[in-house]
């Protein structure tokens, strides 16, 4: 429905501001869009209310520094804390005023103090829609 689709693109809006990037999209979108686009994966991600995981990417214009921040991600989901945040300040070392990888950074802070257990399945859950 009309007001279903309005809810989505305010949440996408909403997860731009989060991890201060441009253009999101859905995994759906990107297997759209085909291998002619580049983009960064930025998260797995699981909003209040549902169930199953999304997975979203950014919109890049170029090549950029992706593997870096894509071995820092799958640090991240083991939980190799000590892996993963040398990968995301390396990203932000590279480029200081990419957002994303401070977002990781300031989670990876959050999980050590609060670690997630044995059975966390590396998705950052959203407690508002």
């Amino acid at each position: 429905s009309e007001l279903m689709a309005h809810g989505r693109q305010e949440f996408r809006f909403r997860l731009t501001g989060f991890f201060g990037t441009r253009v999101m999209l859905s995994e759906s979108t990107r297997d759209l869009a085909g291998p002619e686009i580049f983009v960064r994966e930025l998260d797995l991600i699981r909003v209040k209310g549902k169930s199953e995981p999304t997975r979203v990417f950014e919109l890049l214009t170029g090549q950029t520094a992706a593997d870096e921040f894509s071995n820092g991600l799958a640090a991240y989901r083991r939980q190799d804390w000590d892996q993963a945040e040398p990968a995301f300040k390396s990203c932000l070392a590279g480029s200081p005023t990419d957002p994303v990888p401070r977002v990781f950074i300031e989670r990876i802070a959050h999980l050590r103090a609060n670690p997630p257990g044995p059975n966390w399945d590396g998705v950052w859950e959203f407690q508002t829609k």
